[in-house]
């Protein structure tokens, strides 16, 4: 795979999880049931670290992280 090409595929997936985190904290944030609250923020955490793991090997490569997901 070309640098580029796996530069791609790292800010295609980098855009799913701040996708994902923006996902959860709105299911977090409506959520009635404490339990459920405390599972949605706590996965809007892991796609929030899975997208810092992921912008770091992005900058390895010596190019740019995506700075925003598909929603917006």
């Amino acid at each position: 795979m070309h640098r580029d090409d796996l530069v791609d595929v790292l800010n295609a997936l980098i855009e799913t999880c701040k996708d994902g985190t923006l996902g959860f904290r709105v299911c977090s944030e409506d959520a009635s049931d404490l339990q459920l609250r405390t599972f949605f923020a706590n996965r809007a955490q892991g796609c929030t670290a899975a997208a810092a793991e992921l912008e770091e090997l992005v900058r390895m490569q010596g190019a740019q992280p995506a700075s925003g997901g598909g929603w917006g």
